[in-house]
């Protein structure tokens, strides 16, 4: 199945040319990811005058998060797979957009229902498969063209099996196991309690991305 994407330009500081001139990284991006995950996408665009199509998947690109802690999240709701990030928070943190987004979009083609988990051996807990967050600092990233995207987990990561944990190789082993500045969400099928495993970045800050799904950001707010 090849699921298509569509960025969404509802931002103050963006111009639809400014995200158009991105469109070809970003499918870049999907092919990567495809080329080791086996999930096909296609990147589409709808301008700040255009309305994409009802049912579509839709990526906004907007000013400021609606919700505290997050740099962006994506979602099921009701079987509608969406997802949102904030061009304005990331660029007063100096931070690439694009990162952001390409974090959301191949997030929502590795678990569109938010709800994944994956067993991994040797260990009790299971990995809530957000491919992007152990690795998601803005200095594991790699540009294509003049565009910043995200690195990203391979199979492996839950599997074990290695050699290749990250795109990027930047990963040693799998899960738990974090590059700075990323995270992890496990689950213990035991007590039914997620768990959520910081890294710290070279500075002693945390990221400034967190609890990427819908569904997380309602779990871990109980």
């Amino acid at each position: 199945m090849n699921n298509t994407i569509i960025a969404v330009n509802r931002s103050s500081v963006l111009t639809d040319d400014q995200i158009k001139v991105c469109l070809p990284a970003f499918q870049q991006s999907m092919d990567d990811f495809a080329s080791i995950w086996g999930i096909q996408g296609t990147i589409g665009f709808a301008g700040s005058g255009d309305e994409p199509a009802d049912g579509s998947w839709q990526l906004m690109i907007l000013d400021h998060t609606d919700t505290p802690g997050a740099g962006g999240y994506h979602y099921d709701q009701d079987g509608q797979v969406g997802g949102k990030v904030f061009a304005a928070d990331a660029i007063d943190a100096e931070a690439p957009w694009t990162i952001d987004f390409t974090h959301e979009m191949l997030e929502m083609l590795g678990d569109p229902l938010t709800g994944t988990l994956v067993t991994v051996p040797g260990q009790s807990l299971q990995w809530f498969r957000e491919v992007c967050d152990p690795c998601e600092a803005d200095q594991y990233g790699y540009l294509i063209g003049e565009v910043w995207v995200t690195d990203f987990v391979t199979p492996a990561y839950g599997d074990g099996a290695g050699p290749l944990f990250d795109f990027k190789n930047n990963l040693t082993a799998g899960a738990p196991t974090l590059l700075p500045g990323g995270y992890v969400t496990m689950y213990d099928p035991a007590t039914g309690e997620y768990h959520q495993k910081f890294a710290k970045q070279a500075d002693g800050k945390l990221s400034r991305r967190a609890l990427h799904s819908r569904r997380m950001l309602h779990i871990m707010s109980k």
